[in-house]
């Protein structure tokens, strides 16, 4: 079985899947798998599958444990800080290790080429733009419509300096609006801000809104990914929109 020597990120989960079928045996401590958002999201439920796959294999014992705040970063800071014998792993988006160090030159605690061993990528997230199932924007053109009408319109991401916070802030940007961003410790938590008005739209991650979407609780606007999904046929992409420039996923 395949050792690791120093912390694991894993930039979508995956690689330790494997390393356990080598006939050596698992970990016998508990493996940790971090996740810098909250449950029941889609980083979350995709953690906790692959953490079910690694019980036995890589580990006797994998627990899922949610560390959301500092966007995201506590979970990465958490697995630095972690004893370099494996046993602590990080689900993350690739943007914490390759934006992050741009964004936050001075405050990042951890370094994405040295300070972790990449266990490999499992999932590509497109993202919704979202609002309100009782918003009075229909389309994306209604939103932009009712927006120049507003004097303030908040927007949240997952994390501050995010693929989704930058995504949006292009989209209002070729749109000439003005939208104020909003961080949120995961999408999850803002459900209930955009459901009494408090909050005007949500830019997240499309695993996030699917259901939610289906289920008449909120109205996707738009999708960033290059093709209509099939679990969202009637939400354009924004390509179809006129914005090609703004597809959009993330590992």
């Amino acid at each position: 079985m395949l050792r690791i020597t120093r912390r694991a990120a894993l930039g979508a989960t995956a690689t330790f899947l494997f390393a356990g079928r080598a006939g050596a045996q698992p970990l016998e401590r508990v493996a940790r798998l971090l996740v810098g958002f909250p449950p029941g999201g889609a980083a979350d439920i995709i953690a906790r599958i692959y953490a079910e796959r690694l019980r036995g294999t890589y580990a006797q014992q994998v627990v899922v444990e949610n560390r959301p705040g500092a966007a995201a970063r506590i979970a990465l800071d958490a697995t630095k800080a972690a004893a370099p014998d494996g046993s602590t792993m990080v689900f993350t988006p690739e943007s914490m290790l390759t934006i992050y160090p741009h964004i936050y030159p001075k405050t990042l605690r951890y370094d994405g080429l040295k300070d972790f061993v990449p266990g490999g990528a499992t999932s590509s997230f497109p993202f919704a733009f979202v609002v309100a199932a009782n918003h009075p924007a229909r389309d994306l053109a209604g939103l932009a419509q009712w927006a120049r009408t507003q004097r303030d319109v908040s927007y949240c991401s997952p994390a501050a300096g995010s693929v989704p916070h930058f995504l949006a802030e292009q989209m209002s940007a070729k749109m000439d609006l003005r939208l104020m961003h909003v961080a949120y410790r995961g999408t999850g938590p803002a459900l209930p801000d955009l459901s009494t008005g408090r909050l005007s739209a949500i830019m997240g991650v499309v695993g996030d809104m699917a259901e939610q979407h289906r289920a008449g609780h909120v109205r996707v606007l738009a999708i960033s990914a290059p093709q209509r999904l099939a679990t969202l046929p009637d939400v354009p992409t924004l390509a179809e929109l006129g914005y090609p420039d703004l597809t959009s996923q993330e590992l």
